[in-house]
């Protein structure tokens, strides 16, 4: 008996077919599955209200931040290590990640990458003072009127 080799019987086709199916289903339910996952990763671990439109954002790791949800204010840029806030205020300790990310409204200068520096957010008028070192932190907080409770350590 002779076999037409381009002649496959109809149920290997068919088994075929349907393997390649499981596969291709498995395949797309994979590709789904990390996909969620990334786009759940990307998201933000944490945020606070600072009232103001101001929001403290901890995403991990060293991106942790304050923005302005509106466009008229700025940010303090990651890493912030400590930060208080009243209704009027927010004050703010930040360690600088180096190399600073493109997402904020300007790049920042440092004089020293491994130094602490400190920030004061004004929120009716939406001005944000920093990077500051300790000595000029704490002249501007006694020019502004900012209460000695509001502080960091």
């Amino acid at each position: 008996m002779f076999l037409n080799p381009h002649h496959s019987e109809p149920s290997q086709i068919s088994k075929n077919n349907i393997a390649m199916d499981k596969v291709i289903k498995l395949n797309s339910l994979i590709v789904m599955f990390l996909t969620t996952v990334m786009l759940v990763s990307c998201t933000s671990d944490m945020t606070q209200s600072l009232g103001g439109g101001y929001v403290y954002c901890d995403e991990g790791g060293p991106m942790k931040d304050i923005y302005c949800e509106d466009l008229k204010g700025k940010e303090v840029p990651a890493t912030v290590v400590d930060y208080a806030y009243d209704s009027n205020y927010i004050v703010a300790k930040q360690l600088p990640k180096i190399p600073q990310e493109i997402l904020y409204s300007k790049q920042y200068e440092y004089k020293d990458e491994k130094a602490f520096y400190y920030w004061i957010v004004v929120k009716k008028t939406y001005d944000v003072y920093g990077p500051l070192d300790i000595h000029d932190y704490k002249e501007l907080k006694r020019k502004l009127g900012i209460s000695n409770e509001l502080d960091i350590k």
